[in-house]
């Protein structure tokens, strides 16, 4: 729907439904750079973020040629996994947070995954199925930004101390 809504392109919906898993590491790499940077490991950040440069060119010229835009999708799903787990290992070492695999990641996929299929049923019960793709993408993300985070607070994903912390950090933002 989002491809057809912001192109009017199917074949745009397919390709940004494919580069999706990329954007939580992409979004995590950044913040992490800059944790990193804070940290006084900025060296470290130049260093992986210009061998990700290199190795992206290299996979780049040698991948398309041969494969075309798959080529051009796994030499940024290479580069971009590459360069997020050096800095997230970096960080996670220099802060010795330790990784909890299932309240970080295999939790809150089960959440995001039973979100979607909940919003696909919904609209679907609702007669919805046959409706303009912008009034289908509209109710669809309502329902999931509503229904996600009460399913990460079911799984203990969000804890209590964690929804303390998000209306203290809104309440002094305000004007």
């Amino acid at each position: 729907e989002l491809g057809l809504v912001l192109y009017g392109s199917a074949e745009a919906g397919r390709l940004m439904c494919l580069l999706c898993p990329l954007i939580p590491f992409m979004y995590l790499d950044s913040i992490v750079d800059a944790m990193l940077k804070g940290l006084d490991e900025q060296v470290y950040s130049l260093k992986v973020n210009l061998s990700d440069s290199c190795m992206r060119v290299a996979l780049i010229a040698v991948c398309v040629p041969k494969f075309g835009m798959a080529g051009y999708l796994f030499a940024t799903f290479f580069s971009v996994l590459y360069n997020s787990s050096l800095s997230i290992g970096r960080l996670m070492k220099k802060s010795r947070l330790r990784f909890s695999l299932l309240r970080w990641v295999i939790l809150p996929l089960i959440c995001i995954s039973l979100c979607c299929l909940g919003t696909r049923s919904l609209a679907s019960l609702a007669g919805l199925s046959d409706a303009s793709p912008l009034l289908l993408l509209c109710a669809a993300g309502g329902c999931a930004v509503l229904l996600y985070p009460v399913l990460l607070r079911c799984t203990g994903c969000l804890s209590r101390e964690d929804l303390h912390w998000l209306r203290a950090s809104l309440h002094s933002e305000k004007l």
